[in-house]
């Protein structure tokens, strides 16, 4: 019996077993990282959703006629309906660093616009405007972050959120 054919089979085997189970791992790396980041899109769009939904909500109270409408139990309702602190828990834990702290400063930016607004004050207040702006650029940050964790060409070129024309409602413009 010639050991050269015994070596050259037996070899033969190690490399096709490796390099399938080598194979079999790259690809069910792609996939765990390509449902990874499946499930951070549909987490980024949920916050987003429920940052609007609380935005949109706060600044129709922010318009109403009557500065009883504007209280403190009201604000803090309509952001706790919007689901924020939902998606924001969902976020904690698929979210990296970089991701997590535009979020944390989004969430302080409109909680700032929440008290604001409970507290009685209208869109023409300046304490309104300021607090607005401010979640205005911790928005636009929070969307940068996003799309540079995405992989997205040029995260920069996101538009920050329109400044906001305070005698009309968000989705009038």
């Amino acid at each position: 019996m010639e050991w050269s054919t015994l070596l050259a089979t037996l070899s033969g085997t190690v490399i096709g077993v490796v390099s399938t189970l080598t194979a079999d791992h790259l690809r069910w790396r792609r996939e765990r990282d390509h449902h990874g980041l499946v499930a951070r899109k549909q987490a980024y769009i949920e916050l987003f959703t429920t940052l609007s939904r609380a935005y949109e909500a706060l600044f129709v109270l922010a318009r109403a006629d009557r500065n009883a409408d504007r209280d403190a139990p009201r604000a803090r309702e309509v952001v706790e309906r919007s689901g924020i602190y939902e998606a924001r828990q969902q976020l904690l834990i698929l979210a990296p660093a970089a991701v997590l702290l535009c979020s944390d400063e989004a969430h302080a930016r409109i909680k700032a616009v929440r008290d604001v607004v409970g507290r009685g004050h209208d869109l023409s207040s300046d304490e309104f405007q300021e607090t607005d702006r401010a979640f205005l650029a911790a928005h636009h940050a929070l969307t940068v972050a996003v799309r540079e964790d995405l992989g997205l060409a040029d995260p920069e070129a996101a538009r920050p959120l329109r400044t906001v024309h305070y005698g009309r409602e968000p989705n009038d413009y």
